[in-house]
């Protein structure tokens, strides 16, 4: 199962960065295997609320208020229920902004995945030797490229989006000067 690496590898190097850790791919990973079970278990609590899909307005509200339950699971250590809480908790008062930034941040990278979808479509029509299914693999493999490469781009997002959370509820910024202040440098 790859699904917590999908979903935890670029936060942990987001929160890396953000807390002043050297930051290398192994890094990421290895954070990211340490918390393995703890994010396979909460990628299960998320599918069991998938059929709330039925009614939309109740998954919209539910996404928007544990958006940034896996930058807490990572940042802070903690378990699935404990990031669902935590997640709860930071977006208290906040819902509105924290939907207009996740619904802006998502029309952002449709629109960008979109456009190299675009660009990907002439490419497979102007090789006209090429068989019907090899053109499609084609234009599929391209758009799924264009994904790769901005799909990350929403994971830093919600990572600046916890700390920004943070900040705001809890003078983390402060925190952070204070034991930058007291450690030796390095």
């Amino acid at each position: 199962m790859v699904l917590p690496f999908t979903i935890g590898a670029i936060t942990q190097a987001a929160i890396d960065l953000m807390l002043g850790s050297p930051v290398s791919v192994r890094s990421a990973l290895l954070g990211v295997a340490r918390r393995y079970w703890a994010l396979l278990g909460l990628s299960a609590l998320f599918l069991l609320i998938s059929p709330l899909a039925l009614c939309l307005p109740v998954l919209v509200w539910l996404a928007v208020r544990w958006s940034v339950a896996v930058p807490a699971m990572l940042a802070e250590g903690v378990g699935p229920i404990r990031a669902l809480d935590r997640s709860w908790t930071l977006t208290r008062g906040s819902w509105w902004r924290v939907f207009g930034i996740l619904l802006l941040m998502y029309l952002l990278q449709s629109a960008v995945s979109g456009a190299f979808g675009v660009l990907a479509f002439p490419l497979a029509i102007a090789v006209p030797f090429l068989p019907q299914f090899v053109r499609g693999a084609m234009l599929l493999s391209l758009t799924t490229a264009a994904s790769a490469v901005v799909l990350p781009v929403i994971y830093l997002c919600i990572a600046l989006l916890y700390f920004d959370l943070r900040i705001r509820r809890e003078s983390f910024d402060l925190d952070q000067l204070a034991r930058q202040a007291v450690s030796p440098p390095a």
